[in-house]
């Protein structure tokens, strides 16, 4: 909350969640569409099969409960104490490119256009 004295008179301007730089980001280093190493947290949509000893954060078979859980899938890998998170980051418009800036702002990289798939 931001309060500015404008001529005497009070206004407070209240930051909207989608228009922060940055939204929460996890202790863990977020990468996003790389592969995944044993260890790390792992993060995507569950036609994507999570790699060997990687740690499945959510459990979205759709976009729109990828949405509804990455955060809470961020805040599981801070409780589990992983290092890196790697998430794959789903491809399409509307809910998708917000999983994607949610994902860029989490790892605190400048959105970029479209995603590619890992390699």
């Amino acid at each position: 909350e931001i309060r500015l004295s404008l001529v005497g008179s009070e206004m407070c301007i209240r930051d909207s969640s989608g228009a922060l730089e940055s939204h929460y980001a996890p202790q863990a280093r977020v990468a996003i569409d790389v592969e995944a190493n044993p260890g790390d947290g792992f993060i995507a949509l569950s036609d994507h099969p999570t790699p060997p000893g990687a740690i499945r954060l959510v459990d979205a078979t759709t976009v729109d409960e990828l949405a509804q859980q990455l955060y809470d899938g961020l805040r599981r890998a801070d409780h589990l104490g992983i290092a890196r998170i790697v998430a794959l980051a789903p491809d399409g418009e509307g809910i998708a490119e917000a999983v994607r800036d949610r994902l860029h702002r989490a790892s605190g990289q400048k959105k970029s256009g479209k995603t590619t798939p890992p390699r």
